[in-house]
């Protein structure tokens, strides 16, 4: 509950475009972004996010 609190948060006044643009800023989107797999893992990524 914490984690989705935080996230509203965040984001709750940011535009679609804006969470876009912030995500590709993420390592987990620079990584993966070309890969034949198009699954980004969130065990790999999700401790790293640098927006949240």
């Amino acid at each position: 509950m914490d984690s989705l609190r935080k996230t509203v948060e965040r984001f709750s006044a940011v535009s679609t475009q804006e969470i876009i643009s912030i995500s590709h800023q993420e390592l987990a989107w620079s990584e993966n972004v070309k890969a034949k797999n198009p699954m980004i893992s969130y065990l790999t990524y999700g401790f790293e996010l640098i927006a949240v």
